[in-house]
C-alpha cells in the first residue's frame, strides 16, 4: 500500500516499527510516535542544530544559519 515498502528480509509490505509511513522499509517519512520528528529518514526526539521542527519533520535551515525557526535565522 501507499506509504509502505517491501521488507527486504521477509518480502512483506510495511515499514520499520518506528515509522508510520516510509519511502523504503527503514526510511521513515512520518513517525509512529507523533512526539518524534523525521530527520534523514529516522525518527528522533529532537532536531539537530541547523534544522527546525515543522509538520513532523526536521527541516534544514537556510544557508548560513547556525540555528533557525520557520521565521528566523541566527
Amino acid at each position: 500500500p501507499n506509504g509502505t515498502a517491501v521488507n527486504p528480509s521477509t518480502g512483506d509490505c510495511g515499514c520499520d516499527a518506528s515509522c508510520l509511513t516510509c519511502s523504503t522499509y527503514a526510511v521513515c517519512t512520518a513517525c509512529m510516535n507523533t512526539s518524534l520528528w523525521v530527520l534523514n529518514g529516522n525518527c528522533v526526539a529532537n532536531c539537530t542544530s541547523a534544522t527546525y521542527a515543522n509538520a513532523g519533520k526536521c527541516v534544514p535551515c537556510s544557508d548560513g544559519c547556525i540555528s533557525c525557526t520557520i521565521n528566523t535565522c541566527t
